[in-house]
């Protein structure tokens, strides 16, 4: 599908480097079926840096799905066509792997969750508390595939790797590197009053380990509710809270895996609410 363009940079949007050799920018990575385009946003180093970045999210954590689900892909060639699955054979074993059609396969993701009951640090900077849920998008499908795995193989047990989010911030910091595009193309103001470029390229800890608890600063997530009508890919809006006013970024993608809605926010420099703006695909 042809890209949206939604707007041309006359200077790297993350350093204000004025070479020539900008790069477009998809604000939602192209690889994760995104189509908006803001274009010579990015400089060589930059570009190199927010690439790999997406490409290690997409290839490392949703390469089977994406080629499951036929998302959007710029490599079909480089879709798996099998997958391995574990086949315990009785309840002790012994225990085999072997290679399934992709279309056959059990497939399991792991979602991210960042729960929005909110604490404060020492600073008054708000985290967000993550967690991990299993989801199965066709439960039915699913245990169809495993039960016709056990049929053709005669086996007491089957599994499979699930896709999971590794707790590493790869995946949030392309969260903050899509709401970044947004809130720059809404109000650039905010947004360099803000730490999104820092979260983006790691010169910031966008988490921290607490005990056995990983809380995430200013990212937050709501499970889908079934919409009449298109919801909006992305959208910026204000909101009036703890005494300030806060710039959100909502961001609406990976909806064939089930995943929730993903929010971004920062501290809105005017003040001043200004009405929703919608970003439809």
């Amino acid at each position: 599908m042809a890209d949206i363009v939604l707007g041309h940079a006359t200077s790297c949007i993350y350093c204000d480097n004025v070479e020539d050799a900008r790069t477009k920018e998809h604000l939602i990575a192209a690889s994760l079926g995104g189509r908006f385009v803001v274009e010579a946003a990015s400089c060589s180093a930059c570009c190199r840096c927010t690439s790999l970045l997406e490409l290690g999210v997409s290839r490392r954590i949703f390469h089977l799905a994406r080629a499951f689900y036929k998302m959007p892909t710029r490599r079909p060639k480089e879709y798996p066509k099998t997958v391995a699955v574990n086949v315990l054979f009785g309840k002790y074993g012994p225990k085999r792997e072997v290679l399934v059609p992709l279309s056959d396969a059990p497939i399991v993701i792991v979602a991210p969750i960042y729960r929005t009951d909110n604490k404060k640090d020492a600073e008054g900077r708000i985290w967000s508390l993550g967690q991990l849920e299993v989801t199965q998008i066709d439960r039915e499908r699913f245990h169809g595939r495993v039960d016709a795995i056990l049929r053709r193989y005669k086996a007491h047990s089957v599994t499979m790797e699930s896709l999971p989010f590794k707790v590493n911030g790869d995946f949030e910091r392309t969260i903050w590197k899509t709401a970044y595009g947004f809130f720059w193309l809404t109000d650039r103001d905010s947004l360099e009053a803000s730490a999104a470029k820092a979260f983006i390229f790691g010169t910031t800890e966008l988490y921290q380990v607490r005990g056995n608890e990983i809380y995430y600063q200013d990212m937050f997530s709501r499970k889908r509710q079934k919409l009449l009508g298109h919801r909006a890919a992305a959208a910026v809006y204000t909101m009036e809270e703890e005494n300030h006013s806060h710039l959100y970024c909502e961001m609406n993608f990976f909806e064939k895996l089930g995943l929730p809605l993903y929010y971004c926010r920062i501290l809105n420099a005017s003040g001043q609410p200004f009405e929703r703006v919608n970003f439809i695909d």
